[in-house]
């Protein structure tokens, strides 16, 4: 396409986009007008000029703070494929400026999705999750992360050719996770509907589960979670695709250490 042809898919899409925004504000049209004290035109060139300036801001500072870690880790930017580059810059446009943690979310999702071998596993998903889920939500992930590092089975593989994988998939002894108030407690936020909320968003994006015990199925299993999510004993802990999000949101050379930590041996 010539550059003649981009100049003109530009103005249409920049003409498309002034006239869907006159076209909401027709209703307030009079209201607009004075509160602005501009005709309505011109506010909605404005507003267009404005979401668009402030989107490209992010997405900036998004590429500025992605390139410094890549720097940091001594790492050469690759090819990003466009599945995952396009929605990340997409969404990650739409992002507050004032929550510098999940600004640094983006970017390290970014950076890892450019380091290649050098980062960990980028999923097309990361990107639609990361737009849906709050800062808190974010903590709960990287709080839970943090306690069960240590002694954690949820997401490690267990090499032990003796164990059959339908016992791999259930709760075995030793394999607890975190008590959901005292996962609470660990974030600093009060145990409460709110909290048990976003305990369950994580668990709708697959991100996290609450173990039970083999011996529980059926509407038992279900009394089960909700009776221990609703007194605070439930134990949660991180699926295989969480811990891969969690460290997916690290900056590569922090991610790279974690990924290695959990591959099985060659």
């Amino acid at each position: 396409m010539g550059d003649d042809s981009l100049e003109l898919v530009k103005a249409a899409t920049e003409g498309a986009a002034e006239g869907t925004v006159r076209g909401l504000l027709a209703p307030i049209t009079d209201f607009v007008s004075a509160v602005f004290g501009a005709p309505t035109k011109e506010v909605g060139s404005y507003l267009v000029d404005t979401i668009r300036f402030r989107r490209l801001q992010m997405q900036i500072r998004v590429f500025t703070d992605a390139k410094e870690m890549c720097e940091t880790a001594g790492i050469d930017p690759q090819h990003v494929d466009w599945k995952i580059l396009v929605p990340l810059l997409d969404a990650a446009a739409n992002e507050d400026e004032r929550e510098d943690s999940m600004v640094g979310r983006w970017a390290a999702l970014l950076a890892n999705a450019a380091a290649g071998d050098h980062g960990v596993v980028v999923m097309p998903g990361f990107p639609v999750i990361l737009a849906q889920i709050l800062p808190i939500e974010a903590l709960i992930l990287e709080t839970l992360y943090r306690l069960q590092d240590d002694d954690w089975s949820g997401g490690r593989f267990v090499h032990d050719s003796t164990r059959d994988r339908a016992q791999d998939l259930s709760v075995q002894e030793g394999e607890e996770g975190i008590p959901v108030a005292d996962l609470a407690r660990e974030c600093g936020v009060s145990f409460d509907e709110t909290f048990l909320v976003n305990v369950d968003d994580l668990e709708r994006h697959g991100l996290i589960y609450v173990p039970v015990p083999a011996t529980y199925g059926g509407l038992n299993e279900l009394l089960y979670r909700q009776g221990g999510l609703v007194n605070g004993t439930a134990e949660l802990t991180l699926t295989f695709y969480g811990r891969s999000f969690v460290n997916a949101c690290q900056p590569p050379a922090a991610a790279h250490e974690a990924k290695e930590a959990v591959e099985p041996p060659g």
